[in-house]
């Protein structure tokens, strides 16, 4: 909390990105809590490999035996985290890993499906592309409420 006031003060802007496994909604509620509203974020970020969000919906391991959380009593699987921060996030930054291979279809599959879950949000290929001032707090945390349906605005060329 403490880097934060001073940057804050400083007048630098607030884009949050988070490892794996803390929630953008957590991280938002303890800056909130920590320094009431008089701050604004002005992205929060969720980066993930495209290639293996199809992978990350479907594993059925909680977050601790997937890898994604020190805490053994998280029994949230991937994809609940996934599709959590997804509704959450304004922005998807595509982080391809360096070390291996990406297969182009299924990074193109998982473009698409981001695309479909989270049609709120930017696409980012790269850090330079995040965009400043998208996030709204009150639009956010209502994408996240169990139950809520989001409609995109027109179909994707896939579904047509």
């Amino acid at each position: 909390m403490p880097t934060v006031k001073r940057l804050l003060t400083a007048g630098s802007r607030l884009i949050l990105g988070l490892p794996p496994g803390v929630a953008g909604t957590t991280a938002v509620q303890a800056l909130l809590q920590g320094l009431g509203a008089a701050f604004t974020i002005d992205s929060v970020v969720l980066a993930c490999a495209p290639d293996a969000v199809e992978d990350q919906i479907w594993d059925r391991h909680s977050l601790f035996e997937s890898g994604f959380t020190p805490v053994p009593e998280d029994e949230r699987t991937p994809g609940e985290f996934l599709i959590g921060e997804l509704s959450f996030g304004d922005t998807v930054l595509l982080a391809d890993p360096a070390l291996v291979p990406v297969d182009p279809a299924a990074r193109a599959r998982g473009i698409q499906l981001i695309k479909e879950l989270a049609p709120h949000a930017v696409v980012a290929e790269s850090a330079g592309d995040i965009r400043p001032g998208r996030h709204n707090l009150a639009e956010a945390t209502a994408r996240t409420v169990p139950g809520s349906v989001r409609t995109p605005a027109e179909s994707s060329p896939a579904a047509n």
